[in-house]
């Protein structure tokens, strides 16, 4: 059986063929036209089947995955819980237990830094994101700006033995599970 492409050429020879005879349909290009009709409609009808049949799939992939999805969550926020438990159980506790097949602790992070102060805080110690049209970019930038803390410039200050105003170092614990 000829594929879709071979039965689209044999009617652009058959377009031809008429091209060549001025438009008089002869009993040669009827018999080539009856003969590709009932195959052409069959190959249409099974690809056009087979899309229906793969967009069918990819809704069922689609749902497959918001499923997947939502037990991902229910995993993800089940184990933050437990860890919270743990990590406050041991801090309390402070204790580090070890079992023959798990070593479970409390560890410090490094330290984090935290804004209280937005407004208080120097501008050195802030960044600006500045979404506009280009034309208008020399005009009033402050007030069209996005401004955030730079915790990586307050950090290396804090670090550095400088005190800045609005923000501090907050130490933290972590879950650590071996």
């Amino acid at each position: 059986m000829p594929t879709l492409y071979e039965i689209t050429e044999e009617y652009r020879d058959i377009f031809a063929l008429l091209e060549e005879s001025e438009g008089e349909w002869t009993p040669e290009i009827a018999s080539r036209v009856e003969a590709l009709d009932g195959e052409y409609d069959q190959k249409i009808q099974n690809i056009a089947l087979f899309i229906l049949d793969l967009e069918g799939e990819q809704k069922k992939i689609k749902d497959e995955i918001s499923r997947l999805n939502a037990r991902m969550i229910t995993a993800k926020k089940k184990a933050e819980s437990l860890s919270k438990y743990l990590l406050s159980s041991l801090e309390f506790s402070g204790r580090k237990v070890k079992t023959t097949l798990v070593s479970v602790w409390a560890q410090n992070s490094p330290p984090a830094v935290v804004v209280d102060d937005l407004a208080a805080l120097p501008d050195f110690f802030k960044t600006a994101t500045v979404k506009t049209s280009l034309e208008r970019i020399p005009e009033s930038l402050r007030a069209l700006a996005t401004v955030e803390p730079s915790k990586t410039a307050i950090k290396e200050a804090i670090d550095g033995g400088e005190t800045v105003p609005g923000a501090r170092f907050e130490f933290r614990k972590h879950l650590r599970i071996k």
